[in-house]
């Protein structure tokens, strides 16, 4: 009897020795899966702390933001309100033109220090334009830009910077190339703006390297674009292609929601800017801004909003970082099928910030905040309105973590001030 205890003991521990090796196993296994799906998924978490060194110089440029709002005298005189506070006593106006359009002036001015053997081209629009103005831009449709058949900018965009605008642009710093003779010193070109002028002078840079007149130097990190408040400029693969040549700041008060245009539009109603939330027009059929609706189109091309599965979102899947194309074929007893355009379970929207502050199927935040997102164009850094904090983002698939809620509305100088000065102010 005695024998057949201490056997039947013998064997329940064997047993459990084995179901526990069984177990440590698969938690092994389990682990190991984990740890490769959360792997996979940070390779997708692109992060930007080059611009940590970069923030303090963020804020000097900032003032040659402030100078191509000025009439020329001023400019010439470099008497602007911030022209005090221009880096260092080095920089002289080289070259600027004005030129009006549908009686909105545009402006860029040349700046140069032999010093530094630094050129500093600074781009301004409208100082107070009609807020329709703003409306307008992204329900007026792209167009190609010469030269790269897969690059789509805006209407109003090009309309303002094809043609005498950008061969003045081409003359002068050609001129400025031949005059300091930059074949046997290195030259740093900076290129800055505020607003409808960070858009422009994201674009002018593009245009310049691609045209071989201002040259990639990485040791340099030239070309360089400061902006603040740039508005959405440009299709997917001109955000792609401009973050392969050089790199951008984009600098973003928290409190300025036109960079998250078209979202909001302007309401004379209220006299301020509306913004809506996703459901309103994420399904044509449904929505109440079909121009919003063919900006997303026109922004993601033929390429535009394909769904991925939930395996794809961790093997490389790159897709729409907006809004995506939702097709359900229904039934006759479903109803007519659901297209458009929306949030699908596999969208990163789901999994932003590393999978900690999920989205609903149309973008609001766990905390009932709206969201609309900017372009993942360059580095973007989220000051507070005070200017005393501010936030390195990081972009999951495409969307920056650090947007993560929209005013329902806001007047139209909401933008104006950065680092506590009136850019527009003159």
């Amino acid at each position: 009897m005695k024998f057949f205890i201490v056997k039947l003991l013998l064997i329940s521990l064997l047993i459990i020795a084995v179901t526990s090796k069984f177990d440590r196993s698969k938690l092994r296994s389990l682990s190991k899966a984990h740890s490769k799906s959360k792997s996979q998924a940070r390779t997708h978490l692109k992060t930007t702390w080059w611009v940590r060194p970069l923030i303090k110089t963020a804020k000097s440029y900032h003032s040659f933001a402030n100078l191509p709002y000025c009439p020329g005298d001023v400019i010439n005189q470099l008497a602007c309100p911030l022209c005090t506070d221009i880096l260092d006593n080095s920089f002289e106006v080289y070259k600027f033109y004005k030129q009006k359009i549908d009686g909105y002036n545009f402006t860029f001015v040349l700046l140069y220090s032999t010093n530094r053997n630094e050129l500093v081209i600074t781009f301004a629009g409208p100082r107070s334009p009609d807020p329709v103005f703003y409306s307008t831009i992204y329900s007026r449709g792209f167009r190609q830009l010469p030269g790269h058949p897969d690059i789509s900018i805006e209407n109003t965009y090009m309309d303002v910077y094809q043609g005498r605008f950008q061969k003045k642009l081409f003359k002068y710093i050609k001129q400025y190339n031949q005059e300091f003779n930059i074949e046997e010193a290195k030259h740093k070109y900076i290129f800055v703006g505020h607003n409808f002028g960070g858009s422009l002078s994201t674009l002018a840079a593009f245009d310049m390297v691609a045209k071989k007149l201002v040259p990639v130097v990485s040791s340099l990190d030239s070309p360089m674009v400061y902006s603040y408040g740039a508005l959405r400029i440009g299709n997917e693969v001109f955000v792609n292609q401009t973050n392969a040549l050089f790199k951008v700041i984009r600098v973003v008060k928290n409190g300025d929601m036109y960079p998250r245009l078209p979202a909001c539009t302007w309401s004379p109603s209220i006299n301020k800017f509306r913004c809506e939330e996703e459901a309103d027009y994420h399904r044509r059929e449904h929505t109440t801004k079909p121009e919003l609706y063919n900006y997303i189109q026109n922004y993601y091309g033929i390429r535009g909003g394909r769904e991925a599965s939930h395996s794809a979102l961790y093997d490389g899947y790159r897709g729409a970082s907006f809004l995506q194309k939702s097709e359900k074929s229904g039934t006759q007893s479903e109803g007519p099928a659901e297209t458009g355009w929306s949030y699908g379970q596999s969208n990163p929207g789901y999994t932003v910030n590393n999978l900690g502050d999920p989205f609903d199927s149309i973008g609001r935040t766990n905390d009932g905040g709206k969201v609309t997102y900017s372009q993942p164009l360059g580095a973007e850094v989220l000051f507070s309105n005070n200017f005393k904090r501010h936030t390195i983002c990081s972009y999951y698939y495409g969307i920056p973590n650090c947007e993560k809620g929209m005013a329902p509305e806001f007047s139209m100088d909401n933008g104006r001030d950065y680092f506590n000065s009136d850019l527009t102010d003159c």
